[in-house]
């Protein structure tokens, strides 16, 4: 027969087994909600980050079109300037270019 007493420490180390199992488990649970947190709070970061690249992306995007644009509009106004420069020069000279031209065509009986 199994003396009583024998048994008493046996069911000591069980009890102490089933309450380091639970612990265990508990753990394991906790452990498990908070990745499952961290995993929430990782993909909340990775979206705001997006988020917040796509917005940068779009800034700079909006400021290269609005140097390219007023690169456009100083070439243009250059352009304009230079073609006015030109045709008050060119308006000016002309009554010279003709003169020169009647010259080639219909020379003078003079000599020069």
């Amino acid at each position: 027969m199994i003396d009583p007493a024998d048994t008493q420490p046996l069911a000591i180390i069980r009890e102490k087994e089933r309450a380091l199992a639970q612990a265990i488990q508990e753990a394991q649970t906790q452990a498990q909600a908070r990745i499952a947190e961290a995993r929430a709070r990782a993909n909340a970061l990775r979206e705001q980050a997006e988020r917040e690249g796509m917005e940068q992306a779009e800034q700079f995007y909006q400021a290269g079109i609005a140097r390219a644009r007023a690169q456009a509009e100083l070439v243009r106004n250059t352009g304009q300037a230079a073609a006015h420069q030109l045709r008050v020069k060119g308006t000016t000279r002309l009554t010279e270019a003709i003169e020169y031209i009647v010259h080639l065509v219909l020379p003078s009986s003079e000599p020069d």
